[in-house]
C-alpha cells in the first residue's frame, strides 16, 4: 500500500503501523537545535557569550536525549497479552520502574504524555537560538532575557536557567573592570568601550595651547564633558 502523509506521520498499513517522516516536528526541532544553533555557537572563533549560549543549549539538549533513552528502554519491555490484568491507559511517569511489573510498558498515550514536556523545551530552545542569531555580547543576552519575561511559567523558568549561564562571561568582564580597572573584552561584547586616553589628552592640550585664558580650560575639558554626557545617556 502506498504511503499517505497524515500530518507528522505516514500511514503504511494496518499491520506495519506508522512511520515518522524525517521532517516531522520532533526530528526537525532536534536537527535545528543541534545542527544550526549549537554548532554555530560552539564553533571556533566564537565570542564568549555566544559560546556560553551554545553550552547551555547543549546541556538542555542532553536532557532531551536522556529522555529518549528512557523511552527506548520502556519500548523494549514486553507488551501485555489480552489476558493480562494490566492497566496501560495511564501516563505513569518517565523513568519509572523498567521491570514491567507495574505495567510500565510503552503505549501511544504514554509516549505522548512523556514527550510533551521535552518537546516544549526543544521548541523553546529553537526559538531562543533563532532569536539570538546575528547577535553578540549584551545584545544576545538581552534577546534571551526577553524570553524570561514570558507569561508562561514554563518558558520563564527554563529561560532563566539559560540566562544565568549566558551572563557568566559578561559578569566576569564587568567584575574585573569594576574591581581591577582592567577591561578584558577581546570580542567587544561589553557595553563599555575602551579608548586611548593619552591620545585624547594630547589632542586637548594641543588645542588648548593656541587659546589663552578661560577658553583654553574650556577646550581642555570639552572632550571629557562629551564623554561624561554619553555615559549618562
Amino acid at each position: 500500500m502506498p504511503e499517505e502523509p497524515h500530518g507528522r506521520v505516514a500511514v503504511i498499513d494496518g499491520y506495519r503501523g506508522f512511520r515518522f517522516f524525517p521532517s516531522s516536528r520532533p526530528f526537525s526541532l532536534r536537527r535545528r537545535v543541534r545542527d544550526e544553533h549549537i554548532s554555530s555557537c560552539t564553533g571556533p572563533g566564537q565570542a564568549t557569550v555566544r559560546q556560553a549560549l551554545g553550552v547551555a543549549l547543549a546541556a538542555e539538549a542532553g536532557d532531551y536525549y536522556r529522555s529518549l533513552a528512557v523511552l527506548e528502554a520502556q519500548a523494549a519491555l514486553p507488551l501485555p497479552t489480552p489476558g493480562d490484568n494490566v492497566d496501560g491507559s495511564n501516563c505513569g511517569g518517565l523513568g519509572a520502574s523498567a521491570s514491567g511489573g507495574n505495567g510500565q510498558f510503552l503505549t501511544l498515550l504514554r509516549l505522548v504524555c512523556w514527550l510533551s514536556e521535552p518537546l516544549r523545551r526543544m521548541r523553546l530552545l529553537a526559538a531562543i537560538g533563532g532569536a539570538a542569531e546575528g547577535l553578540e555580547g549584551g545584545a544576545l543576552a538581552g534577546a534571551v532575557y526577553e524570553f524570561s519575561r514570558h507569561g508562561d511559567p514554563f518558558v520563564a523558568a527554563n529561560t532563566t536557567k539559560l540566562l544565568q549561564q549566558v551572563c557568566v562571561p559578561l559578569h566576569g568582564i564587568i567584575r574585573r573592570w569594576v574591581l581591577e580597572g582592567v577591561l578584558d573584552d577581546p570580542y567587544n561584547e561589553c557595553f563599555v568601550v575602551q579608548h586611548a586616553a593619552a591620545a585624547v589628552v594630547s589632542a586637548a592640550l594641543a588645542a588648548a595651547g593656541a587659546a589663552p585664558g578661560p577658553l583654553a580650560l574650556a577646550q581642555l575639558c570639552h572632550p571629557f564633558w562629551i564623554c561624561g554626557a554619553r555615559r549618562m545617556d
